[in-house]
């Protein structure tokens, strides 16, 4: 069997549950038969996918369903129903008089004949007992939309049924109580009584019953009023009436808005006419203004430009005051420091003249020393020749005296006594003697180094500075130089008076020692009775 109408009942009927709740309607109708028979009997024709059939089973019924499509008999034996494949017609004719007390078909009526409608109908007559219910229910073509666009939805539908026209042909059949149900309308629709256009077309039930009883007493009939007399669904008329009235109180309305809103139209067409004229105005006023306002925008671009540039230029000197601020900044610091730099060079400055006037005092009193020194040493120079002489003399003589054979025999009995008389000195005398003689070689090889030295500037400056580093050496040079009249004084008390401005207390100091010890020396020299042999080899280089 082709699945087709299954598949389609599945897509556009809806769904199981939904369909059983829509049937729920019809319960109070076949309630009743639980207390007029033992075993109700219901038939459904074209059962489907038995949701009459399982919502009965579920509220203590035995029913009965026949379907010719096997497709939808297979959900049926799904549920374990009751069920058979046969033709409904050829099903009720083989069924025996007064033996069911309900036929069903749901959507079956528009799927077959008017003819074939009109045997079904009897037949069903002919099988219900007395009271029984014939129900049969189909798409109510008072919905406009129904009518003209879902009834043909389904292939297998024929042609819509009028619910007087089915009702008629029930009646006609001899059912003697008959109820038409207009079922499935929207709950929001059917509570409010605002309706719109659409709500008319497409608001009327979308479904419709016609429920028939066959002729009973009194007593059964009373056992179905309730559910007969109930009102049901909406009609056609019902919304057209409430929209009509609707509109009507609507229109109604607008009359009397329109009364109301005439007067004062005609007063606003009397303000209109000089709204319009101080229109006029003020469109003249406003063009006036829109010519003040474009010469005001051009006013305010240019304001705008020079703004910029204003703001530019500010940002630059602002800048330049920056750099000019850190500049005072630094500026400030420097003149800060050289402000203490200045204190504290006069306060040095003021001691150094005072130093100065001291040096000034001092190296007058060491320069009328030294003219005393000079002549001192002058009068030592000429006792000193004096002593040299004499001392030549003595040595030649000595010399002759070590060169004489008396010389020679007696130096064993010399040696004995230097031995025993504690004068064990085997290497002295000959030692000063050699020193003696070197001495006298490279003293004026010594005295024409400092003569060259003393003529070059230069060279003289350089060595001043080394010779001060070895103050004992100085000492010994300048005693030659004295001794031997290469200078008149000492070249240290020279530079005191070439520079007595740049004198510092040490030099100072060195001059005064310089002074004492060539005082000394002088002193030494110029003593009587002093020879060679008394002095030191050194004061001997420099002296003799």
């Amino acid at each position: 069997m082709d699945p087709f109408y299954r598949a389609f009942e599945e897509r556009h009927r809806g769904s199981r549950e939904l369909i059983k709740s829509r049937l729920e309607v019809y319960l109070p109708f076949v309630e009743p038969f639980k207390t007029l028979y033992k075993a109700p009997e219901i038939l459904d024709l074209g059962c489907g996918r038995g949701e009459w059939l399982e919502l009965l089973r579920n509220n203590g019924f035995q029913a009965k369903g026949v379907d010719i499509d096997e497709g939808m008999l297979s959900a049926c034996r799904e549920l374990d129903l009751n069920v058979r494949q046969a033709d409904a017609l050829g099903y009720l004719r083989g069924l025996t008089a007064n033996k069911l007390s309900v036929v069903s078909a749901f959507h079956v009526v528009e799927h077959i004949s008017f003819e074939a409608l009109r045997q079904l109908i009897d037949e069903a007559y002919r099988l219900l007992k007395p009271g029984g219910l014939m129900i049969l229910e189909t798409p109510n073509t008072e919905n406009l939309v129904v009518g003209t666009s879902g009834f043909y939805m389904d292939p297998t539908h024929q042609r819509p049924l009028p619910a007087q026209l089915l009702a008629f042909v029930v009646e006609y059949a001899g059912f003697a109580r008959v109820k038409i149900l207009y079922l499935q309308e929207r709950p929001d629709i059917a509570s409010t009584q605002q309706t719109t256009l659409a709500n008319v077309l497409d608001g009327v039930s979308p479904d419709y019953a016609v429920i028939a009883q066959k002729k009973a007493t009194k007593k059964v009939y009373a056992l179905f009023d309730e559910p007969f007399e109930r009102p049901y669904g909406l009609r056609l008329n019902t919304l057209a009436d409430r929209y009509d009235q609707q509109t009507l109180s609507h229109t109604q309305w607008l009359q009397n808005e329109w009364d109301n809103a005439k007067p004062r139209i005609e007063e606003l067409s009397k303000k209109t006419g000089q709204l319009e004229a101080a229109l006029a105005n003020e469109q003249a006023h406003g063009q006036w203004l829109q010519n003040e306002w474009d010469t005001a925008q051009q006013r305010i671009e240019e304001l705008c430009k020079s703004t910029l540039q204003l703001e530019s230029g500010l940002a630059s000197e602002q800048a330049h005051g920056q750099w000019l601020q850190s500049e005072w900044d630094t500026a400030k610091q420097q003149i800060d420091e050289l402000s203490k730099s200045k204190a504290q060079l006069e306060a040095e400055l003021a001691s150094e003249k005072t130093h100065g006037q001291w040096l000034q005092n001092e190296w007058d009193a060491a320069n009328e020393h030294n003219t005393q020194l000079e002549a001192r040493a002058q009068a030592s120079e000429s006792s000193a020749h004096h002593w040299q002489q004499q001392a030549n003399e003595w040595h030649e003589r000595i010399l002759a005296i070590h060169k004489s054979t008396s010389w020679r025999i007696t130096k064993p009995i010399r040696a004995v006594r230097r031995i025993f008389g504690g004068d064990f000195l085997p290497f002295g005398r000959p030692a000063s003697a050699a020193i003696l003689k070197v001495k006298q070689t490279f003293r004026p090889v010594l005295v024409s180094c400092v003569r060259n030295v003393l003529s070059r500037p230069k060279l003289r400056g350089a060595l001043s500075t080394a010779l001060k580093k070895l103050p004992w050496l100085h000492q010994r040079l300048l005693r030659v130089a004295v001794n031997e009249g290469v200078v008149a004084g000492a070249p240290l008390l020279r530079g005191i008076m070439q520079r007595p401005s740049e004198f510092s207390r040490v030099e100072a100091r060195n001059a005064q020692q310089e002074i004492i010890k060539m005082t000394e020396i002088s002193r030494f020299i110029a003593q009587p009775g002093i020879n060679a042999e008394q002095k030191s080899p050194l004061e001997s280089f420099f002296y003799q």
